[in-house]
């Protein structure tokens, strides 16, 4: 037995050294896109402003063009007018054919200016399109880059596990479920003072494949994380088999279905493939660090349900019971 332990601990090392890794090089990745992110979103700012001044350049010239418009054509029906005059009036026939050429001379003016303000317009509006495709671009490479940050997005769990101590002592430790949402199907263990027997490993293999059967969610796109962390004075403990079990599922159930887990009820229970909770050792140890911790429910398995002068024992059944109670 001793050896098959030291095997598992030397796995788990190093599963977890190449998960660390990876974790260095995906928030290296999602770091670096952030950055692009954000110098591409202030070039867009800077373009959408250069674009705005511009439109508004548009109306104001399209205003002037108007204005321009109007004058010429009040202009042309000024000469209309004189030239009749002038046919009708010879005595004032030199007088009006001089206000005639001046009025189309000033038309010839203004009409060069249209023009002039007509070509400015189209060049201004070919910078609208231009600057419009460019911010089209820019805004979709955001949102690319979006969906990888929010496909890389880590989601995490965090509760506590009662378990029991070589002295039979009730403990409350810590314990995390990290789903990594771009992964291969990993399962791994990170403990912090805290020893895990064979049985351990095999029913957080189990919680796994109940958690994502009750939550319809397939886990062989991703990596899961189980962490237990002991800070306590009294040293190494160990983790006998299963009894974390039907935590472990509730919590990875509730990470893939974005729930959130009641920090004041805990759990403690095995977990069989079925999704029923099975029997455990030590209920009365860790009903009285659960009430020492705070807790205001324990759940344990339906057959050991049993009265506390401390807090609230209910019994469960499966892992729909679990989660009723589990989830807030």
């Amino acid at each position: 037995m001793a050896i098959g332990l030291a095997a598992s601990l030397i796995v788990s090392v190093v599963i977890y050294n190449y998960h660390t890794q990876q974790v260095g090089l995906l928030t290296a990745e999602i770091a670096d896109k952030s950055d692009a992110l954000e110098a591409r979103d202030k070039q867009i700012l800077e373009y959408t402003s250069t674009v705005a001044a511009q439109k508004q350049q548009i109306d104001e010239m399209s205003s002037q063009l108007q204005s321009l418009n109007s004058q010429i054509g009040s202009l042309e029906e000024n000469i209309a007018q004189n030239e009749l005059e002038i046919a009708s009036k010879t005595v004032e026939a030199q007088g009006l054919a001089a206000s005639v050429d001046a009025q189309k001379n000033e038309i010839q003016i203004l009409k060069g200016q249209a023009a002039r303000l007509y070509e400015e317009i189209q060049v201004l509006e070919d910078q609208v399109n231009e600057k419009e495709n460019e911010i089209a671009l820019l805004t979709g490479k955001v949102e690319e880059t979006q969906a990888q940050l929010e496909s890389s997005k880590r989601i995490k769990v965090n509760h506590y596990s009662v378990a029991v101590t070589q002295n039979e002592v009730g403990v409350v430790l810590p314990i995390e479920v990290e789903i990594i949402p771009a992964g291969e199907g990993i399962v791994s263990i990170d403990v912090k003072n805290v020893e895990f027997e064979t049985g351990f490993q095999d029913s957080v293999r189990t919680a796994v494949t109940v958690a994502s059967e009750y939550s319809d969610v397939s886990v062989s796109d991703k990596d899961i994380i189980i962490r237990v962390v002991n800070d306590l004075d009294g040293g190494l403990i160990t983790l006998d088999g299963g009894s974390a079990g039907a935590l472990i599922t509730g919590m990875v159930a509730a990470g893939l279905m974005d729930q959130e887990i009641d920090s004041s009820v805990l759990i403690t229970g095995t977990i069989k493939s079925d999704g029923t909770i099975g029997n455990v050792g030590g209920l009365d140890e860790k009903a009285d660090a659960a009430a020492d911790f705070g807790a205001v429910v324990i759940l344990v398995p339906e057959a050991q349900e049993f009265d506390h002068d401390s807090i609230s024992v209910i019994g469960v059944s499966d892992i729909e019971d679990v989660l009723r109670y589990l989830v807030s």
